[in-house]
């Protein structure tokens, strides 16, 4: 895998070829060297090289509205929520859920994220073309991951992994590559104040359109670089997810054997475990240590198990913490997609402790300071 030939790519199938920064290079160069280092395949590496170069498609398309439209950059981020905490947490469900409120909270939609101009027009949040081109593009990937509990429609929100992954700093490029060395340097030395500013030029063009609201982002491993975030956002506010971090991490296991297996990348047991175990838990020590900092960010707490629960109760409970009203229209279209959208086919993610050697015992070991501080409950306890 060539970098300057993936960014030429990108220029050719954009005809955009000026870039606001070339930030990216760093972690793009270990993405290509970790193809290098271990090719695999032909399909896997063809792959990789695509997806590297659709990422700089949609930021030369950001870099391209800004560069004609400078008074777009100019816009202010006010006060944006971000929804944090260890994966398989129930960010999901919970951004889902606020994002039914399309009058008062802005979302970052899945169809949106490859074509992120022309910003959409508030009238045309559920019918424009994009919609349905985004659901084309990914039914035949529904058909071959069927074995999924659950795969993002075309309509539910994005995370920002795919924003922050325009400047290849986001774990979609370990989920992508498998390769430890992108992993350790994305936890250990990646600096992603660069990410953070490309996220905040993507908002500046997204809401321009008039689509506007409170921005609601959610994103577990935002936790894993909350100075950088800050950095960028300095009036931004936490909402941080919590569970028992041994069925969080286990989950997370079963997650990412999925991924690595559709993807093609071949991972050892022990290889998927170590890198899981460890992005999970910098996620819950890192959020303790954020939050004991900065007392002065505002941060609001929901629990799982509580969340599973009564949801809307929980979605109206945060609204109302945010500031937002909540209704009746709201809370019905929020049960219409509890009931139509969300449901998971039964039995369809079945997977346990022993399937990755995970003991109860060291994870409430590695996990302690993050329970006390956070109180939070241990399943089955």
């Amino acid at each position: 895998m060539n970098v300057e030939d993936v960014i030429d790519r990108a220029r050719e199938r954009t005809g955009l070829d000026a870039f606001h920064s070339e930030s990216f290079r760093e972690g793009l160069d270990i993405v290509a060297e970790s193809v290098t280092a271990g090719p695999q395949s032909p399909q896997r590496e063809r792959r990789i090289a695509n997806e590297s170069t659709r990422a700089l498609m949609s930021r030369l398309r950001v870099d391209d509205w800004l560069r004609w439209r400078p008074d777009v950059g100019d816009s202010p981020v006010t006060r944006p929520v971000f929804v944090i905490g260890m994966p398989r947490t129930g960010t999901t469900v919970l951004v889902n859920l606020l994002g039914q409120a399309r009058d008062s909270c802005r979302v970052i939609w899945n169809w949106e994220i490859d074509q992120p101009t022309p910003p959409v027009e508030p009238s045309h949040l559920l019918d424009d073309p994009r919609i349905a081109v985004k659901i084309a593009k990914l039914e035949p990937m529904r058909q071959k991951l069927t074995h999924f509990p659950r795969m993002e429609l075309a309509t539910d929100p994005v995370e920002c992994v795919h924003v922050l992954a325009q400047d290849f700093k986001s774990l979609t490029w370990h989920t992508s590559t498998a390769s430890a060395r992108f992993n350790d340097w994305f936890l250990d030395d990646a600096d992603l104040r660069s990410a953070y500013t490309h996220h905040r030029r993507t908002l500046q063009v997204l809401q321009s359109g008039g689509a506007a609201g409170q921005w609601v982002l959610k994103l577990p491993s935002h936790a894993l670089h909350l100075e950088a975030l800050l950095s960028v956002y300095p009036d931004a506010r936490l909402v941080i997810t919590h569970r028992d971090p041994l069925p969080s991490l286990v989950s997370m296991c079963s997650y990412s054997k999925m991924i690595h297996d559709a993807n093609g990348n071949r991972v050892t047991h022990d290889e998927l475990v170590s890198a899981t175990w460890r992005q999970v838990l910098e996620s819950a020590i890192r959020t303790v240590d954020f939050v004991a900092a900065h007392p002065e960010v505002p941060t609001y707490h929901v629990y799982q198990s509580e969340l599973a629960a009564d949801p809307i109760e929980q979605v109206n409970r945060l609204r109302a913490w945010m500031g937002l009203e909540g209704h009746d229209r709201l809370d019905a279209r929020m049960r219409d997609y509890l009931t139509a959208d969300w449901p998971h086919p039964p039995g369809s993610h079945r997977y346990t402790a022993s399937d990755f050697g995970v003991a109860r015992a060291a994870v409430d070991e590695a996990f302690a300071s993050y329970n006390e501080a956070f109180n939070v409950p241990l399943e089955g306890a």
